[in-house]
């Protein structure tokens, strides 16, 4: 692949489809990712929530939440 050098997003945009063609085809459907695997994609190990209290979460299955996290209230 060249670059042009000229236009950086050009530049990019052709960086990015040559990664893309790399992808195995799952890759490539649109899906909404679980708890489990946002959990587990967060390096505090506790996955945001969708409702209004964005405080609140969901921590990961293979760990306790963090100490003094709202999840670990009560526990």
């Amino acid at each position: 692949m060249e670059l042009g050098g000229i236009d950086p997003d050009a530049d990019t945009q052709a960086i990015m489809a040559a990664i893309v063609d790399l992808l195995p085809p799952e890759a490539r459907t649109q899906r909404e990712p679980t708890a489990a695997e946002l959990a587990l994609a967060s390096p505090s190990g506790i996955a945001p929530d969708d409702s209004a209290d964005h405080e609140r979460a969901s921590p990961r299955p293979d760990r306790p939440p963090p100490s003094g996290s709202p999840t670990s209230v009560g526990r």
